[in-house]
């Protein structure tokens, strides 16, 4: 990937030199997803000094670091949570069998809706959260180069 910066402040977020401004990490996402490559390198054509380049590097690396171990936070959390309305799904589902009223109705309900979340959480949220996170992983080590 091909990337032009003319200036170390538009690469750097303004309030903090250690990550990438939001517009150039969102470039490079939007751009790795549109492409479907592997990243593996990134290629900065810029007149940046010796400092400014190790500078850039350090926030690329820095930056994707940290959302690939948030993302594995979430999905440690998001475990437990899944664990739990499992459980309480099947407990509701138990109890409007054992009962026969209107609470039966609801219980049986309610137990669905919480099986139905914790599936659309593994098909849909989780696959998503996976599939960025080895995109952040993966430019977290990346190597990159740089093209005067």
């Amino acid at each position: 990937m091909n990337i032009e910066i003319n200036n170390i402040n538009d690469a750097l977020n303004k309030y903090n030199n250690n990550l990438l401004n939001p517009e150039l990490d969102n470039y490079l996402i939007s751009e790795i997803i549109k492409s479907s490559k592997n990243i593996n390198e990134l290629s900065i054509k810029s007149n940046l000094g010796k400092d400014e380049q190790d500078l850039l590097i350090n926030a690329i690396h820095n930056n994707y670091n940290l959302k690939f171990k948030d993302l594995k936070l979430i999905d440690k959390y998001d475990d437990y949570l899944r664990l739990i309305l499992l459980l309480l799904g099947v407990f509701l589902i138990s109890i409007s069998q054992e009962t026969s009223s209107f609470i039966s109705e609801i219980s049986l309900i309610a137990g669905w809706v919480f099986i139905w979340e914790m599936l659309y959480d593994i098909l849909f949220k989780q696959i998503n959260r996976k599939r960025k996170a080895v995109i952040y992983r993966r430019l977290s080590k990346c190597k990159v180069n740089f093209i005067k």
